[in-house]
């Protein structure tokens, strides 16, 4: 099995070439996991920056990858989770604490 630290280095001689990602090194690069990728790339593509097919395989743009990672980093991007509006209740069952809250409200 070879070691990923053992592959080549792909040099580019002629800077006005596209540079292109794989889905492991954009995983790397914003610090999740590639299958957190692929699952983005499924269900939210808005996520994530354009994507070029090639063969069967994915590869991400490095200038978009650069404009989307500073507008994810901006906070313009839709990215980031979604936060609870104060005020008003959270769906789902009641945490312990609100569960202990109102047991000893009603005391």
């Amino acid at each position: 099995m070879a070691d990923k630290s053992s592959r080549a280095t792909v040099v580019r001689e002629d800077s006005s070439l596209p540079f292109f990602l794989t889905v492991e090194e954009l995983a790397e690069r914003i610090g999740r996991n590639r299958f957190t990728v692929y699952h983005w790339l499924k269900e939210r593509p808005d996520r994530l920056p354009r994507v070029t097919r090639l063969h069967g395989r994915i590869f991400f743009h490095d200038q978009d990858v650069r404009a989307w990672f500073e507008a994810t980093r901006a906070g313009s991007a839709g990215g980031e989770r979604r936060r609870v509006e104060a005020g008003k209740p959270r769906r789902g069952r009641p945490t312990k604490a609100e569960q202990t809250t109102r047991r000893e409200a009603t005391i």
